[in-house]
């Protein structure tokens, strides 16, 4: 192995703060935080090894928000300063890590 991409992501369920129900918000963030953490952890002791990155894939949405997206948004931006910080814990030990974004939804309200 010498690349980590980190792009697995569920939207469902779909609502506002107030519509989601405490197992849909845990399940999307299950998926979209949890699995980049614990896919970077089990990478990491290759990555060293060879000296290679760690792409943690992510649309705009963990930057700004959408509508009725409130589980996803959290999730995508909870996402984001695990990635700026395993960037800084393992950088000195030759593991590049980065964090891609992606476009928006099409909402004409973000640029």
């Amino acid at each position: 192995m010498d690349t980590s991409v980190n792009n697995a992501v569920t939207v469902e369920p779909l609502g506002t703060v107030s519509d989601l129900d405490a197992a849909g918000r845990r399940r999307v963030m299950s998926t979209d935080v949890d699995g980049v953490f614990y896919t970077s952890r089990a990478a990491l002791p290759h990555l060293r090894a060879v000296g290679r990155s760690i792409v943690n894939v992510g649309p705009a949405s963990g930057l700004r928000g959408d509508w009725g997206l409130a589980a996803y948004d959290a999730a995508k931006g909870a996402a984001t300063n695990p990635t700026n910080a395993t960037a800084l814990d393992h950088g000195a030990e030759g593991v590049r890590v980065d964090g891609g974004r992606g476009a928006s939804n099409g909402n004409p309200h973000i640029a």
